[in-house]
């Protein structure tokens, strides 16, 4: 599929892109093959997920992990809790062993274990409403999630002296690689930390959502919620208050009902403090067992700026801007006076030039002989670095220089080799120092 700008937009400026081509491939390995070969710009756009082993590979190697930017992608992971019938049924009856089950649970050897490495999960403390949205309570929010076997076991034995609440307890799930891993990793923890064995129950996907929504079916189930816009009511109207369509729990609370009605009925501008509250109630009364907070990966080349995304959304092509792709060709970048104090440095470098990608090295040697370029220092400290190109154009950047040798020139000027020689000032992008157009 390719797309272009349309003149006269009614949304105003369309940005920098002049073409935009998308490419849907099934094979998730040649995605990442073509994209290291430069064929594609960026992988991540529509929400699509990276292979594990090529996301993994890029938050490993130290060369490529800049490449790889990771968001929250909006989805929540947690336990649902049957407040029905069942051992955990009756927001006070129940309470006691919902809190000892989820204070069982380690998360982070949960996300360990299935999160491939951070890339994909991550573990959730801070509230059911995913970070990155309103209503997010904050990090670390949700005290039932705390990592405590001891208090767990004991909080347990109180509550089910005989073992007998929880005999034959399962955990059901639909059909899912994914939701069976967490399922045999939590029955894990639980044998282990609380001495409880929990059976994993595995449903077809419309048996399980029709028995689990329609009628809270199950004792203990999977549950799960991608948000469909940026506002808590999405979560606590589907979920959490009487009669909700999507329980799964029926769990019915007037005062939660009471603060979530006064906070839809309040203008939009009003915040999330109503929802805030009803947030807090879910997590004193461990109505739920929060687990894990969903990731979006986005792959995306250095010359490609803007390109990324937020909890909800892929952000905007009119933000996104491809700088000049080039290679610089020349080197001799070096301190030749630090200054003291925070003033900066006078440094001495040789300028090469910009030229195409997919040109070799040998092809522009005449190029170095250019007045005012060191030949016998390019001999020396031969160099071919990719760079990116500022739309300025006009911008030397030396980062990480140290006295005799620069690491990365990442912008240079144009098609011309001169020397600079001057004082640069030291800031947050490296020293930059300023070509004079010509």
């Amino acid at each position: 599929m390719d797309f272009a700008p349309v003149a006269g937009w009614y949304g105003g400026k369309t940005g920098a892109l002049t073409r935009v081509h998308v490419e849907v491939m099934a094979d998730t390995a040649a995605q990442v093959a073509q994209y290291e070969s430069g064929v594609f710009s960026l992988i991540g756009f529509g929400r699509q997920p990276l292979a594990p082993a090529a996301a993994t590979r890029y938050t490993s190697d130290a060369k490529l992990k800049d490449q790889l930017s990771l968001v929250p992608a909006g989805t929540t992971f947690w336990i649902g809790f049957n407040l029905k019938s069942g051992p955990f049924a009756a927001v006070e009856g129940g309470r006691a062993g919902r809190r000892a089950f989820n204070e069982a649970i380690d998360r982070q050897a949960l996300a360990g274990a299935v999160c491939n490495q951070k890339t994909t999960c991550v573990a959730a403390t801070g509230g059911v409403v995913s970070k990155g949205l309103q209503g997010y309570l904050g990090d670390g929010a949700d005290y039932n999630v705390k990592f405590d076997a001891a208090t767990a076991k004991t909080e347990y034995q109180a509550w089910d002296p005989d073992g007998s609440k929880v005999k034959g307890l399962t955990y059901t799930y639909d059909t899912n690689a994914f939701n069976q891993a967490v399922c045999e990793n939590l029955a894990a923890q639980w044998k282990k930390n609380l001495a409880v064995t929990v059976g994993c129950v595995e449903v077809d996907r419309r048996t399980f959502f029709d028995q689990r929504n329609g009628a809270c079916a199950y004792p203990m189930f999977r549950q799960s919620w991608a948000a469909d816009y940026d506002h808590p009511q999405d979560w606590f109207d589907y979920l959490f208050v009487t009669g909700a369509s999507s329980s799964g729990s029926c769990y019915s609370n007037p005062n939660l009902d009471k603060e979530v009605s006064s906070a839809d009925a309040a203008l939009v501008t009003s915040g999330t403090a109503g929802y805030r509250v009803a947030g807090f109630m879910l997590v004193n009364d461990s109505i739920f067992g929060g687990l894990l907070y969903g990731v979006q990966q986005y792959l995306v080349h250095p010359y490609v700026k803007g390109a990324g995304g937020n909890a909800l959304y892929d952000n905007d092509w009119t933000e996104v801007r491809i700088l000049r792709s080039a290679l610089f060709v020349g080197v001799g970048a070096r301190v030749v006076h630090e200054c003291d104090g925070d003033a900066g440095d006078v440094v001495e470098a040789d300028v090469g030039v910009l030229m195409p990608d997919g040109q070799r090295s040998s092809d522009l040697r005449p190029r170095l002989e250019a007045p005012g370029h060191d030949v016998h220092r390019a001999d020396q400290h031969p160099a071919l670095l990719a760079v990116e190109v500022d739309e300025r154009l006009d911008v030397l950047r030396i980062q990480d220089v140290g006295v005799g040798q620069v690491a990365r020139v990442d912008v240079v000027d144009d098609l011309v080799a001169r020397r600079l020689h001057r004082l640069v000032a030291r800031g947050d992008r490296g020293v930059q120092a300023r070509i004079p157009r010509h």
